[in-house]
C-alpha cells in the first residue's frame, strides 16, 4: 500500500469512528447503534478496511483475538510502565490496555488512536463512546500494553 492510499484509509478510519461518538455501551455488540470495545474497533475495521479483526482467534475475549490477529504489526509496551513514546503512535492504530492492573481479575480494553495523544474508544465507565487523553488521564498510558498497526502491512 502506498502512502497515500495509506493516510486515506487512516482518515477514513478516524472519521467513522468519530461519527460513533457517544453511541451508546452494550456488552457483545458490534454496531450499528451500540457497541463494547471490541465491537466498537472490530466495526470500524470491518467496515473501512473490510477485515475480520475476530476471525482467525478462538479466544474467548474478543479484545485479545484482535491483539493476536495476524493483521498489521504488534508493538509491546512494558506493562507497569508510565513511560511509553507516544510519538510512535500513528491514527488508526488500534491501542489495547491491561486493566487487571486496577482489579485482581485480569481484563482487556482497546480503542482506536486519534492524535495529539487522544484515543476513541467504548468506555464501560461512561457507558458510551467516547474520547480519552494521555495527558489528562495519565493512567491511560500506564495501562497501555501494546499497540498493533493494521494498515501499514496492508
Amino acid at each position: 500500500m502506498d502512502t497515500n492510499e495509506e493516510k486515506i484509509l487512516r482518515s477514513k478510519l478516524i472519521k467513522l469512528a468519530l461519527l460513533q461518538y457517544n453511541k451508546r455501551f452494550e456488552k457483545d455488540k458490534v454496531g450499528h447503534d451500540s457497541f463494547d470495545d471490541a465491537g466498537f474497533v472490530w466495526y470500524i475495521y470491518n467496515e473501512i478496511c473490510k477485515i475480520d479483526l475476530f476471525e482467525e482467534s478462538q479466544e474467548k475475549i474478543l479484545v485479545k483475538r484482535i491483539l493476536n490477529t495476524s493483521y498489521g504489526e504488534l508493538t509491546l509496551y512494558k506493562k507497569n510502565s508510565a513511560f511509553k513514546n507516544l510519538n510512535l503512535l500513528k491514527t488508526g492504530d488500534i491501542l489495547f490496555f491491561d486493566e487487571s492492573l486496577l482489579k485482581s481479575n485480569e481484563k482487556w480494553h482497546c480503542g482506536i488512536y486519534l492524535k495529539n495523544n487522544e484515543f476513541i474508544h467504548c468506555s464501560t465507565l461512561k457507558k458510551k463512546v467516547t474520547i480519552s487523553n494521555f495527558e489528562q488521564s495519565p493512567k491511560w498510558e500506564k495501562r497501555l500494553v501494546a499497540k498493533r498497526d493494521i494498515l501499514s502491512n496492508q
